[in-house]
């Protein structure tokens, strides 16, 4: 009686051990998910017009300012600006070798032409 009895207390500890690591990891679920959703729903900044980057006049220092955008797609902007002329419009900007449209919808409401 006295082993039966033993293996009954085993079997429930395991299976409280079981149930306990069981709401820890839902736990840390639910925290990454919460912290993920807050993260997405935060309002997002919308420049005004004169707040936003003139792709026409920015230096290649302001361009770098873009998210996305490092010296070599900057001096690529700044390069294409020079021998072409100036972009009629802000989605002009996906000529430029390296950006691609994807990209120019991350910064479209950060930048002007």
């Amino acid at each position: 009686m006295q082993k039966r009895l033993y293996v009954i207390q085993n079997e429930s500890k395991g299976f409280v051990n079981r149930i306990r690591g069981t709401i820890i990891v839902a736990l840390i679920l639910n925290i990454a998910f919460f912290c993920a959703t807050s993260l997405s729903a935060a309002p997002t900044f919308q420049p005004q017009n004169e707040e936003r980057i003139n792709i026409n006049t920015a230096s290649i220092e302001e361009l770098q300012r873009l998210p996305g955008i490092g010296p070599a797609l900057a001096s690529r902007i700044f390069e294409h600006r020079r021998k072409h002329g100036s972009f009629k419009r802000p989605q002009d900007i996906v000529i430029v070798r390296g950006m691609s449209a994807k990209l120019y919808r991350r910064i479209a409401h950060l930048i002007r032409a």
